[in-house]
C-alpha cells in the first residue's frame, strides 16, 4: 500500500499501519512524522514564529508561565521543601551517592541554590519544568487527538490549579510529571516510526522519569500495557519492540537496586513507613480526581482532610463538591465517549489515567506507604486529554462553550484561593519564626509541635528549640514528663504548633501548658498557631 508517494509498508513495520489504525490520525500528519531527526527542538524552534496555529500554543505556554512565576515566593517552604534544600546544599558527589530514588530533583536544586537561597530561586527550577510541560502535553495531544484538542489540552494544564501547586514547589513532582510525559511521547513516536533515535530517546528520558522518583515505575506499568497491546493489535517484529522494553528492564533495575540497597529485605521494603500512618479508604481515589479538577484550594483543605479523613470532612462543602463532580464527571464521560470511535485511543488513555493511580493505592494498601495524591501525577496527563476532547465537540459548538466556561470558573475561583486565601497556603513557618524572633527574650524557650525542620530553618536564633512529638504525646503522662524536662531552667515558653495531626494527634500539649500555666500572647499565621506561656519555672521546681 502507497500513501501519500510514501514506499509500502514492509512486513512488521509500524510505522504507517500502526500510525492509522491504531492511533487513527490523518494521512497529512502521517506523511510529516517521517523525520530525518527527533524534529523535537525544531517544533519548539518554531513556536516562535507566530503563524498559523503556533500562535495559540505559544500564548498558552507563555500564560503557564506567567501563572507559575506569579508569586513564586510568597508562600513559606513547608516540611519537604526544607528536607529537600538541606539534601541538595550537599555536593554533588553525595547527592549522586545518597540520593540515587532523587536524583534529577536534587542535582536541579543544587543548581538553582546557586543563584539564591530566596523562596523564589529554590523554587524556579520546578516552574520552568511545568511550564516545559505544556509543550510537551500538547505534541503528546497532538499525536494522539490532533491540533485542537492538543491546544485545548494544553490550556487546561496551563490553568490546572493542580500543575500550578507541583509547579510551585521544590519538590519532585514537576519533573516527574515533565519526565514521564516525555518519555511517553518518545514511546509513541518509537512506535510508530521504528526509528532508533526514538527509542534512544525514550530510554534516557524513562530512566530520568524513575530517577526524579521511584512512583516513576507506574509510567513503566504503563508502558508495558501499551506496548503489549500493540503486539496483540498488530503483532510486529520482535526486534521492533526490543527497545523499548530493553529501557523498561533498565529503569525498572535501577529503581529495584536502589530501594534494596536502601531497605535490605522485602519485608522491611513493605514495613518501611512513607508519610505519616493513617487509613487507607476508598475515597482516596474520588479524591484524586477532585484535586486533578480542582487542586487543593477548593473545598476542604490538606490540613482539614489531614485531621479528618473521612466524609464528615467533605460535608461542609458538600455542594460544591457535588457540583465539581457533575462539572468534571461530565466532561470526562463525554470525552470518553467522544473516543470510543477510536478504540485504540481510548484504551491508552483510560490506561494512562489508571494505571498510576491504582499501582499508588495499591502499594498503599500492602505496605506502610502512605497513599498520597501526588505519587498519583503521572496520571494527570492523560487526565488532561480526557478532557480536552470532552471540551472540543465539534458541530455542539454552544455545549462545548458552556462546559469550557464552567472548568474555567472552576480553576480560576481554586487559583484565586491559592494565591490569596491563605486557608489553602503551606503552613508560613517563615512569619512565625520572624514573630518569636521579634518578641523573645533570653531565657526563653521554644516547644515545637510538628513541623520543627521548617522552623527550625527560618528561625535561626539563639534560644533553645525543644521538639515534642509522637509517641511521646499517646499518653497525658507522656506529655507531662517531656514538656516539664524542657520547661526546667526557663522563664517563658513559645508554643509552636504546625501540622499537629503528626506530632499530636490527640492535641493534648496545649490544653496542658494552658490549663496549668499562664498564657501570655497567642498568635495564628496560616496552618501555624504560635503561644507564649509563663509562670511554670516556679511550678517546675516546686514539683
Amino acid at each position: 500500500m502507497t500513501v501519500l508517494g510514501l514506499p509500502p509498508l514492509a512486513s512488521g513495520d509500524l510505522s504507517l499501519e500502526f500510525s492509522m489504525k491504531v492511533l487513527s490520525l490523518p494521512e497529512s500528519m502521517i506523511r510529516n512524522s517521517f523525520p530525518w531527526n527527533l524534529g523535537f527542538l525544531s517544533r519548539l524552534s518554531g513556536l516562535v514564529r507566530l503563524g498559523g496555529d503556533r500562535l495559540p500554543v505559544a500564548g498558552v505556554i507563555l500564560l503557564g508561565a506567567v501563572l507559575r512565576l506569579f508569586r513564586l515566593g510568597e508562600q513559606s517552604l513547608w516540611f519537604d521543601e526544607v528536607k529537600s534544600v538541606g539534601r541538595a546544599s550537599q555536593s554533588l558527589d553525595v547527592i549522586f551517592t545518597s540520593y540515587a530514588q532523587r536524583l534529577v530533583h536534587h542535582v536541579l536544586l543544587h543548581w538553582s541554590l546557586l543563584l539564591g537561597d530566596s523562596e523564589f530561586w529554590i523554587r524556579l527550577h520546578a516552574a520552568i519544568l511545568g511550564t516545559a510541560f505544556l509543550f510537551v502535553l500538547y505534541m503528546s495531544a497532538r499525536e494522539l487527538l490532533g491540533h485542537r484538542v492538543a491546544v485545548v489540552a494544553a490550556l487546561l494544564a496551563a490553568l490546572s490549579p493542580f500543575h500550578i501547586w507541583y509547579s510551585q514547589e521544590a519538590r519532585n513532582y514537576s519533573d516527574l510529571m515533565l519526565l514521564s510525559l516525555l518519555s511517553t511521547y518518545f514511546l509513541i513516536r518509537a512506535l510508530r516510526t521504528s526509528r532508533g533515535l526514538y527509542s534512544v530517546a525514550y530510554g534516557i528520558a524513562l530512566l530520568l522519569t524513575v530517577a526524579s522518583h521511584r512512583v516513576g515505575l507506574s509510567a513503566v506499568a504503563f508502558h508495558m500495557v501499551a506496548v503489549a497491546g500493540v503486539w496483540l493489535w498488530r503483532r510486529p517484529t520482535i526486534a521492533s519492540l526490543v527497545p523499548p522494553v530493553l529501557a523498561m528492564s533498565v529503569a525498572t533495575g535501577y529503581v529495584a537496586i536502589g530501594v534494596w540497597t536502601r531497605y535490605g529485605t522485602a519485608a522491611e521494603i513493605l514495613n518501611t513507613q512513607v508519610g505519616f500512618p493513617k487509613p487507607s479508604t476508598m475515597l482516596s481515589l474520588p479524591y484524586t480526581l477532585f484535586a486533578f479538577s480542582a487542586g487543593f484550594s477548593m473545598g476542604p483543605s490538606v490540613s482539614e482532610l489531614h485531621w479528618d479523613p473521612t466524609l464528615s470532612a467533605v460535608v461542609p462543602h458538600l455542594p460544591m463538591v457535588l457540583l465539581l463532580a457533575a462539572i468534571f464527571g461530565g466532561v470526562t464521560l463525554l470525552g470518553l465517549v467522544r473516543l470510543a470511535v477510536a478504540p485504540a485511543k481510548l484504551l491508552f488513555l483510560a490506561a494512562y489515567l489508571v494505571i498510576p493511580i491504582a499501582i499508588a493505592y495499591l502499594i498503599s494498601e500492602v505496605s506502610d506507604f502512605t497513599y498520597n495524591v501526588r505519587y498519583a501525577s503521572v496520571a494527570v496527563p492523560a487526565y488532561y486529554m480526557i478532557l480536552a476532547r470532552g471540551l472540543v465537540v465539534g458541530r455542539k459548538k454552544t455545549l462545548g462553550w458552556a462546559l469550557t466556561a464552567a472548568v474555567l470558573v472552576v480553576f480560576l475561583t481554586s487559583l484565586a484561593n491559592y494565591y490569596f486565601e491563605p486557608a489553602y497556603w503551606k503552613e508560613d513557618m517563615r512569619s512565625a519564626a520572624q514573630f518569636i524572633r521579634s518578641q523573645e527574650g533570653s531565657g526563653d524557650v521554644i516547644i515545637s509541635v510538628g513541623n520543627t525542620l521548617p522552623f527550625e530553618y527560618y528561625y535561626r536564633g539563639e534560644q533553645p528549640i525543644r521538639s515534642v512529638g509522637y509517641p511521646a504525646t499517646r499518653s497525658e503522662e507522656g506529655v507531662h514528663e517531656m514538656l516539664e524536662g524542657a520547661l526546667t531552667n526557663h522563664s517563658r515558653a513559645w508554643l509552636v504548633l504546625s501540622r499537629a495531626w503528626q506530632s499530636d494527634p490527640d492535641g493534648r500539649v496545649k490544653p496542658y501548658l494552658v490549663q496549668t500555666y499562664a498564657l501570655v500572647l497567642a498568635e495564628g499565621f496560616p496552618g501555624v498557631e504560635v503561644y507564649l506561656i509563663s509562670g511554670f519555672n516556679e511550678s517546675s521546681t516546686a514539683a
